[in-house]
């Protein structure tokens, strides 16, 4: 029987998210009537990746790490009713914490990877391969639901609305920024994640060098009010 509704949960940051859109993609393909639900954990901002409504059915705001017990308890039985057929978590996720909050989210098939053969949450274990590219080993997940992976594999990818295009438009236009070779820093991190972040003097050189060889370029710094 085909499932009629999957969960994906998210813990990790929006390049994470991302990394997981071609398995998302390939998912759709194999299951095009499915509804498909995504809950972005940890990093809501990362949930806006997705126009809700067209690859993706439904994102689920809920800052689950800052709300207390009884808000937590509240939306795991919201998701319950769902009464999703499958739950996937994304690779990489602490596989103990992600096949227990699969659990409790009562998906009857609940996926997800692990360094380690078998975790008693989850349904299927897939066994992970950090030799492998995120993108790579989010796609062996997809082994557990018999969806063969093939060359080429699909490009990852993040969706507008025309919300956020009507904004760019205007964000362009007031700058005088339409004819020039945009190029975007993103130099923040989580909280987490700090010891992945270059360093604010390597952001400058290359900045200078940019500007120094792309005469017609500007540079866009993207980030939290925090970062």
């Amino acid at each position: 029987m085909l499932p009629k509704k999957i969960l994906i949960i998210h813990f990790g940051g929006i390049g994470d998210l991302i990394m997981f859109t071609p398995a998302l993609l390939l998912l759709r393909e194999k299951f095009p009537d499915a509804r498909i639900d995504v809950f972005p954990g940890y990093t809501l901002e990362s949930g806006d990746i997705f126009d809700e409504g067209k690859t993706v059915n439904k994102i689920y705001k809920f800052n689950f790490p800052v709300e207390n017990i009884f808000e937590k308890l509240k939306f795991i039985r919201r998701l319950r009713k769902e009464k999703y057929d499958i739950s996937i978590v994304n690779t990489g996720a602490n596989p103990l914490l992600g096949s227990i909050f699969s659990f409790l989210c009562g998906a009857k098939k609940r996926i997800g990877d692990s360094k380690h053969w078998g975790l008693f949450f989850y349904t299927k274990t897939i066994k992970l391969d950090y030799q492998k590219h995120k993108i790579e080993t989010n796609l062996n997940l997809l082994k557990a639901l018999d969806i063969k992976i093939q060359n080429p594999l699909p490009s990852p990818f993040f969706e507008t609305s025309s919300v956020d295009e009507e904004f760019a438009e205007k964000f362009l236009a007031s700058h005088n920024l339409k004819n020039m070779v945009l190029m975007g820093f993103f130099p923040g991190s989580g909280p987490k994640q700090k010891f992945k972040a270059w360093s604010k003097e390597n952001y400058i050189i290359l900045g200078r060098q940019i500007l120094k060889n792309i005469p017609n370029a500007a540079i866009l710094i993207f980030g939290s009010r925090s970062e």
